[in-house]
């Protein structure tokens, strides 16, 4: 009787972990089916963002780092369910490896059985074959269980190299719009002030009766009226004020300003070189 308790016992907690593991087969599916949906809606909205400030410029900076907020919050979601099916992995294994320990506990019964089987009944011959099959049957189950969760695993370890890399992506994309944002933002600053420079040197020269002067730089008569940007046409000169010839006529009128940084310019025509000897050579 102890013999038949015990087996029972066997085979009640072996349908137990076949119940479990089928449970954490498809949980791990449903997390994998929400991971999939999570990582296609952050493509979506970064998508989103990026038409969005093709269309709109500098003005959406704000909106723009709300977004992005919004899409670090649902990758940091995803490394929490990836960890969440890691665990639930583990546990399947864990499972899995009982379920091995259980089945070779049932083996060694069987030849237990098989001993007082040949000893005392034939009766006990159905016995043997039922417990044969339900043994087949139950390793069946289990290669195929191990099976699908192996396939799920990788399935899982390929998701989360996925989202790690579309998250370096996302990074990248991020950091690219809030560079263009400040390179906006940067411009219309620049735009601004050079408007409010032409403005006074126009309101300037209406005061002082004046519609041509000389560049205090190059020497180069300008038409003032058509001045595009506070700078001279002709060397680029920054110009911020009229300076007046007064009564004597051979006094010219002068368009004042300070003149170009040459250091600067030889500045940039270094960097520029070396940028273009470093595209050339292919040094990072």
């Amino acid at each position: 009787m102890s013999g038949e308790r015990s087996e029972g016992e066997l085979w009640q907690r072996l349908y137990e972990l076949s119940d479990k593991l089928g449970q954490n087969r498809r949980s791990q599916t449903e997390r994998w089916i929400r991971l999939r949906d999570r990582v296609e809606s952050i493509e979506q909205e970064v998508n989103m963002i990026e038409n969005k400030n093709r269309r709109r410029g500098s003005d959406s900076s704000s909106e723009n780092n709300t977004n992005m907020d919004n899409i670090q919050s649902d990758i940091d979601l995803l490394k929490q369910e990836i960890k969440q099916l890691k665990q639930s992995h583990e546990e399947s294994v864990e499972l899995r490896q009982e379920f091995n320990t259980r089945i070779e506990e049932l083996e060694q019964s069987q030849e237990t059985i098989q001993s007082r089987i040949d000893d005392e009944h034939e009766e006990y011959t159905e016995l043997r074959q039922e417990f044969n099959r339900r043994i087949e049957e139950l390793e069946q189950s289990q290669e195929t269980t191990q099976s699908r969760v192996d396939d799920e695993f990788d399935s899982i370890e390929n998701a989360f190299e996925t989202a790690l890399a579309r998250q370096e992506k996302f990074e990248t994309r991020r950091s690219q719009l809030t560079d263009q944002i400040e390179d906006n933002a940067d411009t219309i600053d620049s735009m601004s002030e050079d408007r409010e420079s032409l403005e006074v040197i126009r309101q300037t020269a209406l005061e002082e009766g004046v519609e041509n002067a000389k560049c205090d730089y190059c020497g180069e008569d300008i038409k003032i009226s058509m001045l595009v940007s506070p700078e001279c046409p002709f060397c680029e000169t920054p110009l911020n004020d009229v300076d007046p010839g007064g009564w004597n006529p051979l006094n010219s009128d002068v368009l004042t300003g300070a003149p170009r940084d040459l250091s600067a310019d030889e500045s940039e025509e270094f960097n520029s070189f070396l940028d273009e000897s470093t595209d050339t050579n292919g040094i990072s």
